[in-house]
């Protein structure tokens, strides 16, 4: 029977317990930090790999685009078109000369010019509906 009655140095001198066995070997044990870094460098790889530019094609591909097809040199125009400047070429514009019974505007590009009843900001219309109701 062992005794109970242990001295102060005995109490706080222990022999330190053994170090338990590890669980898996060594040899296990380089195998899954081998396999941990080569999985997480192949996922780096993949997820931060450089990428292709995307290539945007438009319905206007699908549906315009025919291969092979070379347009007529007579078709392409023979000097440069100003965007702003030029009046604007539409079926009236064109044919104004033969519509019986319509004088020749003054101002080509008239009827496209903005109007400022339309681009007015919306605190100033809410002012001018709060006027008209009082």
């Amino acid at each position: 029977m062992k005794s109970t009655l242990q001295s102060t140095h005995q109490a706080d001198y222990k022999t330190p317990p053994r170090p338990t066995p590890p669980r898996r070997g060594k040899r296990k044990e380089l195998m899954e930090k081998y396999l941990f870094e080569k999985i997480s460098a192949d996922i780096a790889n993949h997820l931060f790999r450089p990428r292709s530019p995307p290539k945007y094609l438009s319905t206007t591909h699908d549906h315009f685009d025919v291969p092979g097809f070379d347009p007529d040199a007579s078709l392409q125009p023979k000097f440069e078109h100003s965007l702003y400047s030029d009046p604007y070429v539409t079926y009236w514009s064109e044919n104004k000369r033969r519509v019986h019974g319509v004088s020749v505007p003054e101002n080509p590009t008239g009827n496209f010019n903005s109007s400022t009843r339309f681009s007015k900001p919306i605190s100033e219309k809410w002012e001018d509906e709060l006027e008209l109701e009082l």
